[in-house]
């Protein structure tokens, strides 16, 4: 969805494909789009970023060489 509407942003996209800007109502819905899915890809990225972090990144990766938490 990011590189379908990042290209629909883009101004040499439309003569060519019109069709594709037209899918999202316009360059403007494009953008919004476009700018929803970027939030929503950097927030699940930060959200497991900590979620590793709070969970303790050495020991797990110390489970997944030694195939762990056979307790």
């Amino acid at each position: 969805m990011m590189i379908i509407s990042g290209l629909a942003i883009s101004p040499g996209i439309e003569p060519a494909a019109p069709w594709l800007v037209d899918m999202f109502g316009g360059r403007q819905g494009a953008r919004s789009v476009h700018f929803i899915v970027t939030w929503a890809t950097v927030t699940f990225f930060a959200v497991h970023i900590i979620a590793v972090l709070v969970s303790g990144p050495i020991k797990q990766i110390g489970e997944m060489i030694t195939g762990g938490g056979n307790e």
